[in-house]
C-alpha cells in the first residue's frame, strides 16, 4: 500500500468508503500502487491498468488503454 494513496483517500470527504473497497480490490488483483497525475494509479508490469478518482457526483474507476 502507498502511504500517498492512503494519505489522498483520508483526505477524501465525497466517496471515501466506496474508494477504499476499490483499492482493496485492485490490490487484491496482485497490481501495484502509485500515485501518478493526483490520484491512485494501479499498474502491472510496468503498465498503467486503472486509475481511481472521486468526483463530484461519483466515484470513479477508471481502465486506461494502455493496459490492452
Amino acid at each position: 500500500m502507498n502511504p500517498k494513496v492512503s494519505d489522498f483517500l483520508l483526505r477524501q470527504k465525497n466517496w471515501h468508503e466506496e474508494l477504499t473497497e476499490l483499492r482493496k480490490i485492485l490490490l487484491d488483483c496482485g497490481l501495484e500502487e502509485e500515485f501518478k497525475w493526483r490520484n491512485p494509479c494501479y499498474t502491472h508490469k510496468g503498465k498503467n491498468i486503472a486509475l481511481l478518482g472521486p468526483l463530484k457526483i461519483f466515484a470513479a474507476l477508471v481502465f486506461l488503454r494502455e493496459a490492452c
